[in-house]
């Protein structure tokens, strides 16, 4: 009895010893709300993950009251990863990065020509299928979204953000349907 109490203290230290926290956060193009939840990582493997909870986002909340974004109920609604942890090593994709980065609510506000462009067309990314990246591979929505808000958060003129979005349409375009 001592020797199994033993063994099973041992175990128990020994998955705490190489238990380590994490998580992820992901986002809804659709009902355009964030969620994340907790894992439990034994060895690298998750071992225990909690239930997801839904809070708001405030760039998505803002976006909606601006006009620029309407949440949708759609059969094929996805997440979007935006970032995950573990232990002490983290990461964020391409869209959580650049969302992140950037003032957009300040930006938004000191440019609504800029955002009445900008917004409805990064949403019709993001609830769009992965794009031919000029015939030579599959992108994800949001890695796109990620590089064109990237790529546009010191656009100040509406000439310049066309500009920019045009080439992200030509890029992303099926080959031989460049500017249709």
């Amino acid at each position: 009895m001592v020797t199994q109490i033993a063994v099973i203290g041992g175990i128990i230290a020994a998955i705490g010893f190489v238990a380590e926290p994490g998580g992820e956060n992901e986002f809804s193009p659709f009902m355009l709300q964030q969620r994340g939840r907790s894992l439990l990582y034994v060895a690298g493997i998750p071992v225990c993950r909690s239930r997801w909870t839904c809070d708001r986002d405030r760039l998505a909340d803002f976006l909606v009251t601006a006009g620029y974004w309407a949440p949708v109920e759609a059969a094929d609604a996805h997440w979007i990863q935006m970032s995950s942890f573990r232990g002490r090593s983290s990461g964020s994709t391409a869209l959580g990065k650049a969302l992140r980065r950037y003032d957009w609510v300040g930006w938004s506000t000191a440019h609504p020509e800029l955002a009445r462009r900008l917004w409805p067309y990064v949403l019709k990314l993001l609830r769009g299928p992965p794009r031919d990246y000029a015939g030579v591979a599959l992108v994800r929505p949001e890695d796109i979204a990620g590089a064109l808000l990237r790529k546009v958060h010191n656009a100040s003129d509406i000439a310049g953000l066309q500009r920019d979005l045009d080439l992200f349409d030509r890029l992303t375009s099926p080959v031989g349907e460049e500017g249709k």
